[in-house]
């Protein structure tokens, strides 16, 4: 849900959106998540690669 992008932006985290169900798509707020991924596996691989940097 945005709320969820709106409260990880307002806290200054990275943002994953994972396109399951309404995803992102409740267009309450005008946000946008810093990466977008298909499932949960996806995520938690992403999340790896950003925590190696």
């Amino acid at each position: 849900m945005t709320q969820d992008i709106l409260a990880g932006k307002r806290a200054k985290t990275t943002t994953i959106l994972i396109e399951s169900g309404r995803g992102g798509r409740d267009y309450k707020f005008n946000t946008k998540p810093d990466y977008k991924v298909k499932n949960v596996i996806k995520a938690l691989r992403l999340a790896r690669r950003l925590i190696k940097r």
